[in-house]
C-alpha cells in the first residue's frame, strides 16, 4: 500500500490539452490527501515533455496540437488513451522517495490490477529499452509492456515536496479484454480497472467530483502558461 486513504476523480468533463496540463498543476497545489485523477481528451493532442527540443517535437507531429507537460518524459498523443494523474501532497512519506522507486513501485501495481483483468503485462527490463524522442515506441525500463509493446509510461514533477505523476494507459478495456488503442472501450471497463488500480494504492478510496474553483483556476492558468507560445517555446 502507498497510502491510508486516496481521494479517486473520475474527471467528467473531456478538457483540451492545455486545460488538462494546467487542472493537473492546480490540483497538485490544491489537495490535502493522494488523489488519483483520470481523464479524456475533448481533442487529439500530443503533450511533450518539459525538458523537450520544441523544433524536435514540431518536426516529428507537423500537424498536431502540441502542449509542453510541466513533467519529463518524451512525446504522447493523446486520444483514445485512458490518462490518470496521481498528485501527492508533501506530508506523505512517499512524495520522498527516488523517482526510479516510486516509478517501479507504482506500474506494479499496474500490472497487478491488469492482471486481476486477465491481462498478462509485465514491467520491461533493460533488454527492451529503446532510445526515441516518443514516449511508446522508446519503452524503458519498468515501463508496463504488453506482448512486446509498451502500454503504460509516465512522467514526474516535484514541486515544494509534492509529487505529480502523469500517466497513459494506450489500450482500450471492453469489458475484461484489452485492445489496441483507437478503439474505444466501454467506460464501464474502464472506471473497474482504476478501481483495481486503487486498491493496490490505499485501503480506504473516497471517491469525489470536479469542483467548480479549480476548473476556473485551471482554465486561466491555460491561458497564462500552457497555451502561451513563451511556453510552448521554451526550449
Amino acid at each position: 500500500m502507498f497510502f491510508l486513504t486516496l481521494d479517486l476523480l473520475f474527471s467528467s468533463m473531456p478538457l483540451e490539452g492545455p486545460e488538462q496540463m494546467a487542472l493537473d498543476e492546480v490540483l497538485l497545489g490544491a489537495v490535502s490527501r493522494p488523489l488519483l485523477r483520470v481523464y479524456r481528451w475533448k481533442s487529439p493532442c500530443v503533450t511533450f515533455g518539459y525538458f523537450q527540443k520544441q523544433e524536435l517535437v514540431k518536426s516529428l507531429y507537423p500537424n498536431q496540437d502540441l502542449v509542453r507537460r510541466w513533467s519529463g518524459g518524451g512525446c504522447v498523443e493523446h486520444a483514445e488513451d485512458f490518462t490518470f494523474s496521481l498528485m501527492i501532497p508533501e506530508t506523505e512519506p512517499i512524495a520522498k522517495q527516488t523517482p526510479s522507486l516510486f516509478y517501479r513501485a507504482l506500474h506494479e501495481a499496474i500490472v497487478m490490477a491488469l492482471r486481476e483483468h486477465q491481462i498478462e503485462a509485465r514491467l520491461a527490463t533493460a533488454e527492451d529499452q529503446v532510445v526515441g524522442a516518443s514516449c511508446f515506441v522508446a519503452p524503458c525500463p519498468c515501463d508496463v509492456m504488453l506482448e512486446g509493446r509498451k502500454i503504460v509510461g509516465g512522467a514526474q514533477r516535484r514541486s515544494a515536496g509534492r509529487l505529480l505523476h502523469q500517466g497513459s494507459l494506450c489500450c482500450s478495456f471492453t469489458g475484461s479484454r484489452l485492445q489496441v488503442a483507437g478503439q474505444r472501450g466501454e467506460k464501464e471497463g474502464e472506471k473497474k480497472f482504476f478501481l483495481s488500480l486503487v486498491k493496490q494504492l490505499a485501503p480506504e478510496v473516497a471517491l469525489m467530483e470536479e469542483k467548480s474553483v479549480w476548473l476556473a483556476e485551471a482554465n486561466e492558468l491555460a491561458l497564462e502558461r500552457y497555451r502561451s507560445r513563451e511556453w510552448l517555446e521554451k526550449r
